[in-house]
């Protein structure tokens, strides 16, 4: 089983881009537009990692990255890194 990724980016762009590079390496890949609909996703299905983008208008990554529904997917975040272990 691959492992699930959700990407939220505000630039159609960058989740294409994401998006392609992340299925190349067979991970299952999930693209939304906005913080808001991070939280609607994470919601519907937890994803193992999250990709964020944290300049977005309306609810931000910083926002929607500190919620109580983005945080209980993955107890771990990017300041908290093990990558030694």
């Amino acid at each position: 089983m691959s492992m699930k990724i959700l990407v939220v980016d505000d630039d159609p762009c960058n989740r294409k881009l994401l998006d392609t590079l992340l299925r190349n390496d067979d991970y299952a890949v999930r693209c939304v537009e906005s913080g808001a609909a991070s939280l609607a996703a994470v919601a519907v299905e937890r994803p193992d990692a999250i990709l964020l983008d944290l300049m977005m208008p309306g609810m931000d990554g910083f926002r929607s990255g500190t919620t109580s529904e983005s945080r209980s997917c993955n107890p771990k975040h990017p300041g908290d890194h093990d990558y030694g272990a």
